[in-house]
């Protein structure tokens, strides 16, 4: 005790000289407030393009500031407080001096750097609602100046540069009306290239690694008469798959390809839209986004539509035909690889512990004929509460309780999926891509929706014999993306239909799925 009593005392000695409040403490450094004027060259003439299309800055804009050349410069956000000028004011970091260079970026939200030390920017495309106040969140422009500063404050003024092209479409049916109440575009190139997102290098303004994928426009509202969409600089014809409010499905395309140079507004001749039929299960999945009954040979196919969801996204088995689902993709991602590279449980992935509410090994039936086919001779093992209509391919019966109960694939994998080092199972099928399809759009599915896949297989609804361009899953198990525990995840094996847990660190093939 009299030991114990001793060092306790030395510590709190040494803690009275040498401690302080200093390491719970963030570094703070110093500002001074800072002016920058930034003109905006106008890019279109049309009165409808009001605002930033015509060179003129909303009130509340705001502008990324940041210092080129070193690192450990936070970035510094800087408002445009009235009309009555192009000046944008904050605060900059007094680590910046006299005539250093600036790198400045529009909008400021996009650029998730805190220091110069990460310069390189991912841009995206991909969530745009179609509107004229939307596209001034995706109208990337940059500019590069020098600061001037004393130990008081600072100005400097700058050009910026657009990164971007303005499209500007009008679609129309029946020769003529316009389309309304337009939900969902898809944007897809049947020539030349589509860029989905790009890194911007804010030292130079130069677009590097550009990511050839669709473009999605969501707009719940609706919308009507004309549409706005940002594009990197291209060359393509595009072709457009659109949904309206009733879930009527329209194509259209432009007639030749075209130029999309950055800085310019491109203001498209009205396109005419052609209806297409809903989706239904088993139908053909093609690469702009389209999908038929009977294979297309002049399309390119990248999946099989195995379910369909209501517009939020949503499985509905009361559905027989809808514009929205998902598809499974023609071949498997990985013949075998690990869940996990290392035990751990992660946050917002539910576990189950039951296959179905009860069984914690549970089989499937094959439909050798009937939903009450198995290859388990034990009754106590059949999992008789998941079912599908074989005529529609739907979901008939199916359980409410367990990991076949978990749809959210989509959901785990966005967890997963950006590190393939640690979680290979998900962050191969997130980084999986086709034409029409980017990485990060696919994901490993789930235990309810390998399920499904199971039944779509074993009833020859989604088999090669049907889909002569889909190869039919291995005679192997299949990691789902379904989590029973630190050590364990769920996988189904595709000889037996045996649905278990299984060790993190064992080795199974996977299979890509997407929704549309």
């Amino acid at each position: 005790m009299k030991k114990t009593t001793t060092i306790l005392c030395l510590g709190i000695a040494l803690c009275m000289l040498g401690c302080s409040d200093d390491d719970d403490q963030v570094t703070t450094i110093s500002t001074v407030p800072f002016s920058l004027t930034a003109s905006l060259p106008p890019r279109s003439s049309d009165a409808e393009d009001t605002g930033i299309l015509q060179g003129n800055w909303n009130t509340g804009s705001q502008l990324a500031v940041m210092k080129t050349g070193s690192s450990g410069v936070p970035k510094s956000i800087l408002t445009k407080e009235d009309n009555s000028s192009d000046t944008f004011k904050g605060n900059l970091p007094a680590l910046v001096k006299n005539d250093n260079e600036i790198a400045v970026f529009y909008p400021a939200a996009a650029i998730t750097a805190t220091s110069s030390d990460t310069l390189n920017q991912t841009l995206n495309l991909n969530g745009q609602d179609g509107t004229l106040a939307g596209v001034t969140n995706y109208d990337y422009s940059w500019a590069l100046c020098k600061a001037g500063m004393s130990e008081t404050a600072g100005s400097s003024a700058c050009e910026m540069t657009s990164l971007v092209t303005i499209g500007k479409f009008q679609f129309t049916v029946n020769g003529g009306n316009p389309l309304n109440d337009i939900t969902r575009i898809t944007v897809t190139a049947t020539t030349g290239n589509l860029y989905s997102s790009a890194i911007v290098k804010l030292k130079d303004g130069e677009l590097s690694s550009a990511q050839t994928g669709n473009i999605t426009i969501k707009n719940k509202t609706g919308l009507s008469g004309t549409t706005y969409i940002s594009f990197f600089p291209s060359e393509a014809q595009l072709h457009f798959t659109l949904v309206t409010a009733t879930g009527d499905v329209y194509e259209t395309a432009t007639p030749t390809t075209i130029q999309l140079e950055k800085g310019k507004v491109y203001k498209a001749p009205a396109l005419d839209c052609t209806p297409l039929p809903s989706a239904k299960v088993g139908d053909y999945y093609y690469s702009d986004a389209t999908y038929s009954t009977d294979k297309d040979e002049n399309k390119t196919c990248i999946g099989i539509v195995y379910a369909l969801d209501d517009a939020d996204g949503n499985l509905s088995a009361a559905l027989t035909a809808s514009p929205f689902g998902r598809i499974v993709a023609l071949s498997d991602n990985q013949s075998r690889t690990k869940w996990i590279s290392k035990a751990e449980d992660l946050e917002g992935i539910e576990n189950y512990t039951t296959a179905d509410g009860t069984l914690t090994t549970g089989v499937l039936p094959y439909y050798n004929g009937t939903a009450d086919s198995f290859f388990s001779d034990k009754n106590e093992e059949r999992i008789k509460g998941a079912t599908i209509n074989v005529e529609t391919g739907q979901p008939a019966t199916w359980v409410s309780e367990g990991a076949i109960s978990d749809f959210h694939g989509k959901a785990h994998t966005s967890q997963l999926g950006k590190n393939a080092s640690n979680y290979p199972a998900g962050g191969y099928c997130y980084q999986y891509s086709t034409s029409g399809k980017s990485a990060g759009e696919w994901y490993l599915p789930s235990a309810g929706e390998l399920t499904l896949l199971w039944e779509l297989h074993k009833t020859g609804i989604i088999c090669n014999d049907k889909q002569d361009c889909f190869s039919d899953f291995s005679r192997a198990g299949y990691w789902s993306s379904s989590e029973h525990s630190i050590e364990s995840a769920w996988y189904l094996n595709f000889v037996s239909g045996t649905i278990v847990a299984n060790s993190k660190a064992s080795s199974y093939s996977t299979r890509p799925v997407a929704q549309f």
